[in-house]
């Protein structure tokens, strides 16, 4: 009997929310979050966010209060939502911030919809946060835009937890945007996935727009990132931060200081990240960093291509020692990092970094085309006071002046460059390395004094020449057979030829053109590297 009277009331509570969560928005109740004991607080519909910011923005900041959904919440018959912990300041003289944690308890919220008016710093589901934890939730259909910044989760997270977060939807502001927060300090960010259209004037991430001893682990962003100045897949500025196994899909474009991952970083440390979309800007554009000063990049990896006027490189547009951002004397290392997608631009131009200065690279490779009007390299375009070692390139390389196969230029500074290769066909100079032919990079013994115990390997299949043990092996490029960027009946051709025995492919050309990855190059490659060319798949 006791069993059964505790059931009914169990009923009758949850009926009770149900029935307080019907209620019109326009005549909310004073909402009672239920909860039992110690367990969290309950957020079951629409009404209980209305009035979770209400009970933030009149000043109670939740600190040590734990909330978790219990359903899927659709706000789209709510209209504007005021964010949670608004960031205005009180009567008290104390700004509206949320401290407490909240759990999506692995629901989502659609149909948000946040336009604040200009006296709001931060448009977001939670305008200010510190401490405290934001998970397991996903935003979806939604639309955020800022007077100054704004965030799909939150506007500024100070020491807050931002953990398993999908947000699907817009995000617009005329300063930071960021598609789980516009900025962040002393953030830890994991596991966070991203598919939305990112825009702002300034400062724009696919998941953050400033970053500041942030920490970034497996976050995905995808869609689209824009800005007029520092665009990143991840963060359009970073410093003191790290970024670990994050991968960029979104397509990013603006104008300085564009990248796949980091706009612009500073002091900020870079692991096991890759660039799979399309990147395009003005000056200092790369494939992690468009420009960078004191940071360090380890098993980095750049498939998309690179599209920008000067400075541009398949890694980092541009490094440096730090001066314009008040240090000085700042070292950047390279360290097993490659790039495999094409590097277009007008001055310095490379197939790692575009204008590498004060930088130390150790076992890198290129193989993707690199073009440009002047200082076109197929390591860097252009270098000084920088140091390139057991590096190679296997990217064709193009310039009207200064182009070759490693530096394009080096300045009076010099430059120092050790057991470096390149592919004899990839450009008519050399100076700065050892030219192999494409049979001969199919060895061991073309790499001198590189490590193929624990760094390097070269295997029967797949890629054809010397590869990194730390990043996953290139791709075969989508039939681009010659490398130059764009799929074409040319392509296809090329291919057809080859099956037929009419040519013989070198190891790379054949390697792009093994559509189907069975090590063969037959008749079946040509009909799908021509159906890609048609737009057929």
């Amino acid at each position: 009997m006791k069993a059964f009277i505790r059931h009914i009331s169990a009923a009758l509570a949850l009926a009770l929310v149900f029935t307080v969560c019907a209620s019109a928005a326009s005549a909310l109740p004073r909402v009672i979050f239920k909860k039992d004991g110690d367990q969290p607080e309950l957020i079951s519909c629409a009404e209980d966010l209305l009035a979770l910011a209400e009970l933030v923005n009149s000043g109670e900041t939740c600190e040590g209060r734990r909330f978790v959904m219990t359903d899927d919440i659709d706000m789209s018959a709510i209209g504007a939502f005021t964010p949670i912990g608004d960031g205005l300041t009180g009567e008290d003289g104390v700004r509206r911030v949320f401290k407490g944690s909240f759990s999506g308890g692995s629901h989502r919220i659609t149909g948000l919809h946040i336009e604040p008016g200009p006296e709001y710093q931060y448009a977001a589901l939670f305008g200010m946060t510190e401490g405290g934890e934001i998970t397991d939730l996903s935003v979806t259909g939604a639309f955020v835009s800022g007077a100054h910044s704004a965030g799909g989760i939150t506007g500024y997270a100070n020491g807050t937890v931002l953990d398993d977060l999908l947000f699907e939807g817009s995000v617009r502001a005329s300063f930071s945007a960021g598609g789980i927060t516009a900025s962040c300090e002393n953030a830890v960010i994991t596991g966070c996935e991203v598919r939305a259209a990112v825009e702002s004037s300034e400062y724009a991430g696919g998941v953050c727009g400033i970053a500041g001893h942030a920490h970034f682990t497996n976050c995905t962003p995808s869609g689209t990132v824009s800005s007029l100045t520092d665009a990143g897949g991840v963060a359009g500025y970073a410093f003191d931060s790290a970024l670990v196994s994050c991968t960029n899909r979104a397509r990013v474009s603006g104008g300085d200081h564009v990248s796949g991952a980091v706009g612009i970083a500073q002091t900020t440390s870079f692991e096991r990240c890759e660039n799979l979309g399309p990147i395009t800007g003005e000056r200092f554009v790369g494939g992690i960093a468009g420009r960078c000063c004191g940071s360090d990049f380890t098993a980095c990896v750049n498939r998309g291509a690179i599209f920008g006027e000067d400075y541009i490189g398949g890694v980092i547009g541009w490094s440096d020692d730090g001066a314009d951002f008040g240090d000085n004397g700042l070292i950047n290392y390279m360290l097993e990092c490659m790039n495999t997608g094409s590097v277009t631009g007008n001055w310095g131009v490379g197939g790692l970094i575009g204008d590498s200065h004060d930088a130390v690279v150790w076992d890198c490779f290129n193989t993707g085309r690199i073009i440009s009007d002047q200082y076109a390299g197929g390591l860097t375009g252009y270098t000084a006071e920088s140091s390139f070692s057991r590096c190679y390139n296997a990217g064709s390389v193009f310039a009207n002046t200064a182009a070759d196969a490693i530096a394009g230029r080096i300045s009076f500074y010099g430059a120092d460059f050790e057991n470096c290769v390149f592919l004899d066909t990839c450009c008519e100079n050399g100076e700065n390395g050892i030219a192999r032919d494409a049979m001969e990079l199919l060895y061991e013994a073309a790499y001198e004094g590189f490590d193929f115990e624990e760094v390097w390997t070269i295997s029967d299949t797949g890629y054809p020449y010397a590869r990194l043990m730390a990043v996953d092996p290139p791709l075969p490029e989508s039939g681009d057979t010659d490398g130059d960027g764009d799929i074409t009946s040319v392509d296809a051709l090329t291919a057809l030829r080859s099956a037929l025995g009419i040519i013989q492919l070198a190891p790379l050309e054949r390697f792009r053109a093994d559509m189907n990855c069975d090590g063969l190059i037959d008749s079946s490659d040509a009909l799908l590297i021509l159906r890609a060319a048609l737009g057929i798949i």
